[in-house]
């Protein structure tokens, strides 16, 4: 019985942010349209709205001209629920020093999310590009052509273990199971273990023009594929390159 109420008031946090997202992002969104958004009928629209308006302070309105709700103060978020000061400090620091590693279509990407995220929080934390910008300062020139949208979805194929689709720059797609990211001194590469071959291969990143995760999820041995990749391209100094 406990576990169906926490799972319903989890349901309910999500569906709480996604009304405000979408009411405070000035989408004007209709009744109808919340209540096809999340399959609830109107009442449970209404509770959700007063609730926003009574715990978390949020002034929300209906607009009677575009017939949908807005937040007369989008400046007033719902706060992130358990990040700390500390925690989200560090968060962004990781942001920044991501962004040096990755280029600066990234970087924008990451800035627009933390400081999008820095709206709902109960504290004051400057997250403004000049902010950023001096908290970590990169000697070396960084690439300014990986999209964020192809490094995300690696991302989310590595830590949800699934297989992805990837096209390379002149290149066939290839179904693959990625595993690993790897600096080298000709930049940021994705370690891959190809589907067709079974072989693991080095792919550039910024030469990877789209990236699409599949439904089925993978069981291979990524430590043992990246141990076993380090050991066959180590050089005199025992670094791989």
């Amino acid at each position: 019985m406990r576990a169906m109420e926490d799972k319903e008031d989890r349901t309910r946090l999500e569906r709480l942010i996604a009304i405000d997202d979408r009411i405070s992002n000035n989408r004007y969104p209709t009744m109808r349209a919340l209540c096809q958004a999340f399959n609830v009928r109107p009442r449970t629209i209404y509770a959700d709205i007063r609730l926003l308006r009574d715990r978390f302070g949020l002034d929300i309105r209906f607009d009677r001209f575009r017939k949908g709700y807005y937040n007369a103060n989008p400046g007033k978020r719902i706060p992130i629920g358990d990040l700390a000061e500390n925690d989200y400090v560090l968060l962004m620091t990781g942001c920044s020093a991501l962004g040096s590693f990755f280029g600066t279509q990234i970087l924008s990407t990451l800035r627009n999310a933390v400081t999008h995220m820095g709206k709902r929080l109960s504290f004051d934390v400057e997250s403004d590009n000049v902010s950023f910008d001096r908290m970590f300062i990169t000697t070396r020139t960084v690439p300014t052509n990986i999209d964020p949208d192809v490094l995300s979805t690696l991302c989310r194929a590595v830590l949800q273990s699934r297989n992805a689709s990837i096209k390379m720059l002149g290149d066939s797609p290839v179904a693959c199971t990625p595993f690993s990211f790897i600096e080298t001194d000709n930049g940021w590469h994705l370690l891959a273990l190809n589907l067709s071959t079974g072989q693991v291969e080095k792919c550039e990143l910024a030469k990877i023009t789209h990236c699409q995760l599949t439904e089925e999820h993978t069981k291979v041995d990524r430590s043992g594929l990246l141990d076993q990749f380090l050991a066959a391209h180590k050089d005199q100094s025992g670094c791989c390159r």
